[in-house]
């Protein structure tokens, strides 16, 4: 089996202070027996800062570090969580508003779950931002498959701050445990984004 490997900055560009410049290019099909709704091509676009949109050959959508309705670099055509379509997971790399700020209205819309940091999802599941069922903690070096064996997805070391910003009930600004911040490796029915 022919094996593509795709690299992308744009996932952790938010980690590593680099800014990507432009939507992702779609990759090459990754064989004749990848039958999905892209037609077996993994898409990728960026959405603006970290923000990222990946469907896979087989058809699954996962967006990582949603900031988008407010978010200046997002384009306008996608301003809405609606018109991202349906989302079937969301990755969140670390606590900071620009990387989490859309992430539980998110999932709900798409009962989606938001896979994080640990510490991170604890205090997102402690604060009643998100239900526990939703706020999926995993560590650095763990690997999961939310969305079937042919897609895993692996958390990695990354160096950055990460807290998270929280109003609670009276209106009142508090910081809360962000957990130590993450990359992501996922591998895709034999495709790879970083």
């Amino acid at each position: 089996m022919r094996q593509t490997t795709l690299f992308a900055t744009a996932a952790l560009a938010g980690l590593t202070g680099l800014t990507a410049c432009a939507p992702m290019p779609t990759a090459a099909p990754m064989d004749a027996g990848a039958t999905a709704k892209t037609g077996g091509k993994t898409e990728i676009q960026w959405l603006g800062q970290a923000t990222t949109r990946i469907t896979t050959p087989g058809g699954k959508v996962i967006v990582i570090d949603p900031w988008i309705t407010s978010n200046p670099k997002t384009p306008a055509q996608f301003k809405t969580l609606e018109s991202l379509g349906k989302v079937d997971l969301v990755l969140v790399t670390h606590g900071h508003f620009d990387h989490f700020a859309d992430a539980p209205a998110l999932a709900k819309l798409n009962n989606a779950p938001v896979y994080g940091p640990a510490g991170l999802m604890q205090s997102v599941a402690a604060l009643g931002i998100l239900p526990a069922e939703q706020a999926v903690r995993f560590g650095k070096s763990g690997t999961v498959t939310p969305l079937g064996a042919n897609i895993k997805i692996t958390q990695v070391h990354a160096e950055h701050s990460s807290e998270l910003a929280h109003k609670n009930a009276a209106g009142k600004d508090e910081v809360h445990v962000g957990g130590e911040p993450a990359g992501f490796i996922i591998e895709m029915e034999n495709r790879y984004f970083a």
